[in-house]
Formats: C-alpha cells, sequence, structure tokens
C-alpha cells in the first residue's frame, strides 16, 4: 500500500471512483454499504461490517486498504471529516461531482449496483422473515427512535415521517 496515498486528502468517492470495477463483488458489496452507511461505518466493527455486507472481516479490512486508508481507524477518521456541519447534500454532490471528474459513469455503476443489491436482500426469503418478526414488535412499541448523520440524516427524517 503507498503510505502517502493513505495520507491524502484524497475523498472517499474519489478513492471508489479511481479503483472503477477492479474490486471483485465482495470487494463492491463492502464499499457499496460504506458509501450508503457512513453513520453506520463510524459505528461499526470490521466483524460489525462483514456481517452487514455477508464478506468477512478480511475482506473488510482488504477493501479499506484497497481505498488507499491504511486500516479501518483511517477511513473512520476520513468519514468523520467528510460529515461537516455545514456542508449542504447540494455542497457534497458537488464535491463529489468534483472528484469524479469526468469518470461520472463509475459512480453511476456503483450506484446501480448497490440498489440491485438492496433489492436482492428486499426479495429475499430470510429478509421478509426478518421482517415480519419486527413488525410486530415495532406496531407494540410506545415510541420509535429514529436517527440520522450526515446523508443518512434525510433518510432518517423521511422515516419518520
Amino acid at each position: 500500500m503507498n503510505d502517502n496515498l493513505a495520507m491524502s486528502p484524497e475523498t472517499l468517492s474519489a478513492r471508489v471512483s479511481r479503483l472503477g470495477g477492479s474490486l471483485g463483488a465482495a470487494g463492491q458489496r463492502v464499499v457499496g454499504f460504506i458509501v450508503q452507511n457512513p453513520a453506520a461505518t463510524l459505528a461499526s466493527s470490521a466483524m460489525d461490517l462483514a456481517a452487514s455486507t455477508g464478506t468477512s472481516d478480511a475482506t473488510v479490512i482488504r477493501t479499506v486498504q484497497a481505498l488507499g486508508y491504511a486500516g479501518l481507524a483511517d477511513l473512520k477518521q476520513a468519514l468523520v471529516a467528510s460529515l461537516e456541519p455545514g456542508a449542504t447534500p447540494a455542497d457534497n454532490m458537488r464535491r463529489t461531482l468534483e472528484d469524479l471528474g469526468q469518470d461520472a459513469t463509475l459512480a453511476l455503476d456503483m450506484v446501480l449496483e448497490t440498489h440491485a443489491e438492496a433489492l436482492r436482500t428486499l426479495r429475499s426469503a430470510a429478509f421478509r422473515e426478518q421482517l415480519g418478526r419486527a413488525l410486530p414488535v415495532l406496531h407494540a412499541a410506545e415510541r420509535i427512535v429514529v436517527f440520522g448523520i450526515g446523508p443518512s440524516a434525510a433518510l432518517a427524517h423521511y422515516m419518520a415521517q
């Protein structure tokens, strides 16, 4: 791994764009989860991320290193720095598009694969079983708290509505 790359201010989206399709399917799932769930990534261990992505903790660490981070702690520091309190979604989108340069199709491919994976999960028997067990619990609750930070804040607000 290149130590200069690990210390560079390059954003996560730029690193994902640079890697393009060079990651395998498991690495793509890890990256997709990290990009879509930065707050959950901050609160997760490598084992937690592996469980969330259907991979191993070793795959999570290898993927983080392929992105140019020394390890999970460095990735988390970069994620914290990217969750600027004053940044708006438009600012974040503008920064991401600047990072991608002329090759925005790589980001589109990543988004489409992430959504396709989400749909496969939603269609699975295991998910339907879990949802069937969760709904009665949620229905009986007096109060449900929804939390989101950074990019997931809008989703949390939508969920609360």
